[in-house]
């Protein structure tokens, strides 16, 4: 790894990065020595070197030495990354760098690739999303039930090697990958939210054919619209309320409980006639129906198991989220730069940190600019968008001289727009939040500005909270006091902010500051420029400027 480190990929080592190299890898091999002791292989072990520290370089070494192995003796590996890119790169170079190919990239963009082709190959290398789904027994379209198991088939346990002196009786008997890496924190939580206005209009797209067909099912559809109107319409401040806890209805009324999945099926074969230009626009159309099913597929969920009322912005919605590790999931090494500021894993039962030098990286060369008291949030700045970026850019320009300079602007999805265009004395590309994690497009960029916080929906504490350890009560929901949780005074606040952390540094690593040039681990100068509230500032790396 110091060769490849260094000759390769043109970095500089020290004895820190070193060590950290050695703490991955042998969390590997526990992880595959784990696989078949019940007790240690839902462990999800947890690694949080900084970026820049080796992490999927590490992991593409690895997996590329596993290629001297023969296939029965082979671990099998699943590698879980953020991109399609990140896996074709990925398996391009465990391939490379092996004595054989072994490893296969899978994604919506390949169709060389079968699910059932998967198990023929040692290592394979697909999408947070695609283990997501297969993950989700119901699944986009309620088919994929049966999906995740085929991403950890691995080999065609043949009569002649089962009883083989080389191969352990357990493999003969599972053929199944042991090593799930990865790479960047993976979203195992299903939110599930239903709104009275969602409801309202995905009802009134409803046949009279599938009413006819599912009466039992319309009428557990009609009666939460029913139950949400009348929330809505009492009197007083709309606060989160917890409908059920951990029981299968709502007010104990049974026409809650129907299975939704046969009413999706028919759903499904609905045909939207939208036109664009006075042409069907199948895109348009299919985006519809993915919207309208999703409606029902969240209140199958939330007929299932508990859920709470919540007034959030203009809509009365009910909501409940689930853990998506089905029974026989085992669990996985995680490589995540921001684990120490996510709370998360804190409440994740089965995630062990496993502690990695704190000295392999230094920021030193990292100037933080933060201008305060500015309001930040998605809806202000997209109102505000159009003078907010021309102030901005105006402001840049002040700031950032040399045409040398590259620059990076994330901001919220719909300002994004208003940033293109300007002619200025810099050279700049623009990112929004949601699509920017793990991206490696803006690594040559000296300089990031954080323009706009992610700030996550309130529910979004009350789900995770409540998938990772169980339902509360209406109590907890609306009473900060009662919801102290270790050290942190309110979970739900811990989580917040923990979050919001998370997505600011991943952003901040996107540019140049990943890359190591020296033996301390300095990376090359870069500058931050961060716009924030009037609150406490995120911790970020490198030396704060106050403006």
């Amino acid at each position: 790894m110091k060769q490849h480190w260094s000759k390769q990929l043109g970095n500089v080592s020290n004895d820190s990065l070193e060590e950290t190299w050695e703490i991955i890898a042998d969390t590997f091999k526990q992880h595959i020595t784990n696989h078949d002791k019940p007790a240690l292989a839902k462990k999800w072990m947890v690694l949080s070197p900084p970026t820049g520290a080796g992490k999927t370089q590490s992991t593409i070494l690895y997996c590329s030495m596993l290629s001297d192995l023969p296939d029965s003796l082979h671990p099998g590996v699943i590698i879980i990354t953020r991109l399609t890119e990140d896996c074709d790169e990925i398996a391009r170079q465990i391939n490379e760098l092996g004595s054989r190919p072994t490893a296969i990239s899978f994604h919506s963009k390949q169709n060389t690739v079968t699910h059932a082709d998967l198990k023929h190959y040692p290592v394979i290398v697909i999408t947070h999303r695609a283990y997501e789904q297969a993950l989700d027994f119901l699944g986009p379209e309620g088919t994929i039930q049966t999906t995740w198991p085929l991403f950890h088939e691995f080999g065609t346990v043949r009569e002649e090697i089962r009883w083989s002196e080389n191969v352990s009786s357990d493999y003969a008997e599972s053929g199944t990958r042991k090593l799930v890496i990865v790479d960047e924190a993976l979203d195992i939580i299903d939110h599930s939210q239903a709104s009275l206005d969602d409801i309202r209009q995905t009802i009134g797209l409803i046949p009279q054919w599938i009413r006819d067909r599912h009466p039992r099912e319309m009428l557990g559809v009609e009666s939460t619209v029913n139950y949400l109107e009348r929330i809505a319409t009492r009197p007083g401040k709309k606060l989160e309320t917890m409908q059920t806890n951990g029981e299968p209805s709502l007010d104990g009324n049974e026409t809650f409980l129907p299975d939704l999945k046969p009413l999706i099926d028919d759903f499904s074969k609905i045909r939207f006639d939208h036109k664009q230009h006075g042409k069907d626009d199948p895109e348009l159309n299919n985006k519809l129906r993915r919207y309208h099913s999703q409606v029902f597929r969240d209140l199958h969920h939330i007929f299932r198991t508990w859920c709470y009322y919540g007034k959030y912005k203009t809509d009365h919605t009910l909501n409940t989220a689930r853990l998506l590790i089905p029974e026989g999931v085992k669990g996985a090494v995680v490589l995540d730069a921001t684990a120490s500021t996510s709370v998360v894993y804190e409440l994740h039962a089965d995630a062990e940190m496993i502690p990695t030098p704190d000295n392999c990286r230094t920021y030193q060369n990292v100037t933080c600019h933060v201008s305060r008291g500015h309001n930040v949030g998605k809806n202000h700045m997209v109102k505000s968008s159009k003078q907010g970026t021309s102030d901005l850019m105006q402001e840049l320009e002040k700031m950032i001289t040399g045409k040398d300079r590259n620059i990076f602007i994330v901001c919220h999805k719909k300002v994004e727009p208003n940033l293109l265009g300007f002619k200025t004395s810099f050279n700049y590309m623009t990112g929004h939040w949601g699509s920017i994690d793990g991206s490696n497009t803006f690594r040559d960029c000296d300089t990031v500005v954080i323009y706009g916080f992610p700030y996550l929906p309130d529910y979004w504490t009350a789900n995770v909270y409540m998938a990772l350890q169980q339902p509360q009560d209406t109590e907890w929901l609306q009473d900060a006091s009662r919801r102290q949780y270790g050290d942190h005074a309110d979970i739900r606040a811990a989580l917040k902010n923990g979050q919001i952390s998370t997505n600011i540094i991943q952003a901040i690593n996107r540019i140049r500051s990943r890359k190591v040039i020296d033996t301390v681990g300095n990376c090359p100068h870069a500058e931050i420029y961060i716009l924030l509230p009037q609150a406490a500032i995120p911790r970020v790396p490198g030396n704060a400027v106050i403006a």
